[in-house]
């Protein structure tokens, strides 16, 4: 059986076709942190609970869902994982700022049960400080990133 021969024009089209379609591939498995997106494969508002379990475990990702099952926030405390201005878990404040801007400046409660009227009960705080800007919260220890804190834009 003879085959039809593919257009010259044809021919490049596919391989074009070809290479975004593997570049989007790629893009999927990168470490980027996104703001208010993604942090690699895993994005927010999309990806759900049960995705997320049938990966490969990844140290240093600790997922937060909603009450549907679908993927709400993200915490990083791995050097693995890099935003998209090249700020990762290390970085000091003074490269957040330089990447990011000023960022609102502020803490992050821990807390442990509510008191009667429903109020949580406040132990501490996490970190030193926290910078907080659209989709993303930067978390210090001693001057350094000690966590990154993806959370959708609000």
């Amino acid at each position: 059986m003879k085959r039809a021969p593919i257009a010259r024009g044809c021919r490049g089209l596919i391989l074009i076709v070809l290479v975004v379609g593997l570049v989007g591939v790629l893009d999927a498995a990168d470490n980027i942190v996104v703001p208010g997106v993604r942090c690699g494969p895993y994005i927010l508002g999309k990806t759900r609970q049960r995705d997320v379990q049938a990966m490969p475990e990844v140290k240093g990702l600790d997922f937060q869902y909603s009450r549907s099952g679908v993927l709400d926030s993200i915490v990083l405390t791995t050097r693995d994982y890099h935003t998209d201005r090249q700020i990762r878990v290390g970085s000091t404040e003074d490269e957040v700022v330089r990447a990011h801007g000023r960022g609102k400046v502020g803490n992050i409660d821990l807390t442990k049960g509510t008191t009667v009227d429903g109020s949580p009960v406040v132990v501490g705080k996490v970190g030193d400080k926290v910078l907080f800007y659209p989709g993303i919260e930067f978390v210090f220890s001693k001057q350094r990133v000690w966590a990154i804190v993806l959370v959708p834009k609000s």
